[in-house]
């Protein structure tokens, strides 16, 4: 810390959310009694995520210029949601070694953000499984509670993860089964409209996916036949 050199940036706290911008200003004072001319250069922080007005500064003895410092917070998942600490360092081109750093934080806010997908959308089979496919687009991590329903509460439903962790940037997949309560002994199947729900927590974006379950039944209406064949084959052997 160079007792030549006042340094302060303004705002006293700088937040941003992911795609948006914010300035700031850089207040830099000559202290000493001699003209001078000052580097200004930030540490600490992406060369991508900022851009300053100018990085020198001419100053006579006493007097104060500010210098626009501009952050671009990339949007997505690329800044993570937290706390990210910089250095604002201006340095004496007279006096070498002269330099005063000034420490402040850049908080970028957290943004809850995914998409979700069911494939296949329809199965046809005695128990229904599904993959839910969930993609975080959003800067901080997700946690999805699931659960599933049908208009006649007629389907049980389990899941291999829940609730499923999602990190920012990443993808995952599950395993929803569906099982009916209720399947027809004879053809034909039977038919289950049925909802698959997301819910994030800390957070309302709430999605649903919707798919369907071809339930087959127990017994094939050409079982009886054969079966009736069977036994006349067997009884004429014997």
């Amino acid at each position: 810390m160079s007792d030549l050199i006042g340094v302060a940036l303004t705002p006293e706290t700088l937040r941003a959310l992911p795609g948006e911008e914010v300035s700031a200003a850089i207040e830099v004072q000559n202290v000493g009694r001699v003209v001078d001319a000052y580097s200004v250069e930030v540490v600490g922080l992406d060369s991508a995520w900022f851009a300053l007005e100018r990085d020198t500064v001419p100053l006579f003895p006493g007097d104060t210029e500010s210098v626009a410092l501009a952050l671009h917070i990339p949007p997505g998942g690329t800044a993570l949601a937290g706390r990210y600490d910089i250095a604002v360092k201006v340095s004496s081109s007279v006096f070498p070694g002269e330099e005063t750093t000034f420490h402040h934080a850049v908080h970028v806010e957290a943004v809850t953000d995914y998409t979700a997908m069911v494939r296949p959308e329809l199965v046809t089979a005695r128990l229904g499984e599904y993959s839910l496919f969930v993609t975080n687009t959003g800067n901080t991590e997700i946690i999805l509670d699931l659960d599933g329903a049908d208009p006649e509460g007629l389907c049980r439903f389990s899941f291999v993860d829940n609730p499923l962790a999602v990190a920012a940037g990443e993808s995952r997949d599950t395993t929803a089964l569906v099982k009916p309560r209720r399947r027809p002994f004879v053809e034909p199947s039977r038919l289950f409209d049925i909802t698959f729900n997301l819910t994030p927590r800390h957070s309302a974006q709430r999605t649903t996916l919707n798919a369907r379950l071809e339930a087959l039944p127990y017994a094939r209406k050409w079982y009886f036949p054969v079966a009736l064949l069977v036994i006349l084959l067997l009884a004429w052997m014997s």
